[in-house]
């Protein structure tokens, strides 16, 4: 679990600043239209991103399309 904890604590700093989306998550849930809203990046590409985090497990979708970081 703390080598868990480690990689991902190493994985964020990567992430930050190269990925608006992921500058715009935190704890509190997010809609996919707010990401649009705020990034005014087309919504294919908000949703490429998002799935890359999601893949990296930096980031997961709950109900409704919000997302949050992990």
């Amino acid at each position: 679990k703390i080598q868990k904890e480690k990689e991902n604590s190493r994985a964020e700093p990567k992430i930050s600043g190269e990925n608006p989306v992921y500058d715009l998550l935190s704890k509190e849930p997010l809609a996919l239209d707010e990401l649009v809203e705020k990034t005014n990046l087309d919504i294919s590409k908000i949703s490429d991103m998002l799935l890359r985090l999601e893949m990296k497990k930096l980031i997961r979708q709950l109900p409704g399309k919000q997302f949050v970081r992990s």
